[in-house]
């Protein structure tokens, strides 16, 4: 007879696998009670959070295990190990494979390397896209690209030597937001009147493509470190139920955000950055047009950064087009951003929950890249810029518009995925 004990070990591998890899609390508790009950557990009692894994098998003879295990993390995001283990939690389903079968399974799924280019490429679309999509210039793109580079250097090597993000996120900021100022300063050196995105001479260079806007650069470099997506992901877990996870995983970004407000405010204040607010895009035609472009290549960069498999690609990238159009047509019939983030992320969760029952794979895959237009980094970076400057008005406003996003996008998704699981109690 199998050694339940080693199957719950290996369930234990599995789960901590899985939530090191980005996916849901929800999803790990699922899987791991579907593939006990498909070894003979009578009653499977699983407690995820970020930072423990409690499982329970109860066995028809009266037996009863319980391991715990403590993850260590975060880990990388990696969209290629949650569809894996979706696949493979299907097939333990079916086949229950002995432990030792499974157990090298496991392995095969964590030991899939990284595409290290994929990644840098990913960061680079990323940047250079959102530094375009609030209004930025091709030279502001530029800057936004060549910064990308240095914060995945950073997080190749500093981010291992950290304590944890906390610390990570304070110092990658700093140096980034450093660097990027003190580049942005020797080129106007070199080329006086190149850098002039004041408020004050907004309007005057709305469209001029030859100017480097600094705020429109740092935004881009704040979207590759903002964590929108985990912030989100905690509302996201608080509100469908998972309060104690989504609790502890809302507190943890919370400070992840203060430590990357920190690194950068020291930046800007160190360079007396923070009258620097260049203008957005108009929404006429062009504007608008340029917009869906930007959103489409930031979607793009982050599904790369999440190392979503390649054929996934192209449709995830459309997602983050359609997120952006149907935010902007909300936007233009109801006033404020709360109600339109709301549509647009549940429209684009929709979108993810099709695709995901299409192709038979989790619609984290296809849900995250849409929403990435909607992750509110202008009005983080702005609420930072006036802090430095101590204009607490504009800091309140900014702020408060950046958790309106946050919300809208997190009760667009929980209002789809509610609907979903009324129709089907058993979707992903």
């Amino acid at each position: 007879m199998e050694n339940r004990s080693d199957i719950l070990h290996q369930l234990l591998n599995m789960g901590e696998a899985m939530l090191l890899a980005g996916a849901e609390v929800s999803r790990v508790e699922r899987t791991l009670s579907n593939v006990g009950h498909a070894y003979g557990a009578s009653a499977m009692n699983v407690f995820a959070i970020t930072a423990t894994l409690v499982v329970t098998m109860e066995f028809p003879d009266g037996e009863r295990l319980t391991q715990s295990r403590r993850i260590i993390g975060p880990g990388t995001t990696d969209y290629r190990v949650v569809a894996t283990f979706h696949k493979l939690g299907k097939h333990c389903c079916k086949q229950t494979p002995c432990a030792d079968e499974l157990a090298a399974s496991i392995k095969r799924c964590t030991e899939q390397p990284p595409d290290r280019i994929t990644f840098f490429l990913g960061s680079i679309f990323a940047a250079a896209g959102f530094a375009v999509f609030f209004g930025g210039s091709a030279i502001d793109a530029s800057f936004a690209a060549l910064f990308a580079v240095v914060i995945c250097l950073l997080q190749e090597t500093l981010a291992p030597r950290c304590p944890n993000m906390l610390v990570f996120n304070l110092l990658c900021s700093f140096i980034a937001g450093v660097g990027t100022c003190a580049a942005v300063e020797f080129v106007e050196a070199l080329a006086p009147g190149a850098f002039g995105a004041s408020v004050a001479g907004a309007n005057a260079l709305q469209g001029a493509s030859s100017v480097i806007h600094l705020d429109k650069i740092l935004i881009g470099e704040v979207m590759l470190l903002i964590p929108g997506i985990f912030m989100t992901n905690a509302i996201r877990d608080m509100l469908v139920g998972d309060t104690v996870a989504g609790s502890m995983r809302f507190v943890e970004t919370m400070l992840w955000a203060i430590a990357l407000a920190g690194g950068f405010m020291t930046a800007i204040f160190l360079f007396d950055a923070s009258h620097n607010v260049g203008p957005g895009l108009g929404l006429d035609w062009v504007g608008i047009a340029t917009q869906l472009v930007a959103a489409l290549f930031g979607a793009a960069g982050f599904a790369m950064i999440f190392h979503l498999p390649r054929k996934y690609l192209l449709a995830a990238s459309i997602g983050g087009i359609v997120s952006w159009a149907i935010y902007l047509a909300v936007g233009f019939a109801v006033s404020g951003v709360f109600f339109p983030a709301l549509v647009a992320s549940a429209f684009s969760a929709l979108y993810a929950e099709a695709l995901a029952r299409w192709r038979d794979i989790p619609s984290l895959l296809f849900v995250i890249p849409a929403v990435v237009p909607l992750i509110p980094g202008a009005p983080l970076y702005y609420a930072m810029s006036f802090a430095v400057a101590s204009d607490w008005t504009q800091v309140a406003s900014y702020a408060l518009r950046t958790g309106q996003f946050a919300l809208g996008i997190a009760l667009g998704m929980c209002v789809t995925w509610l609907f979903a699981s009324l129709l089907n109690p058993r979707s992903r």
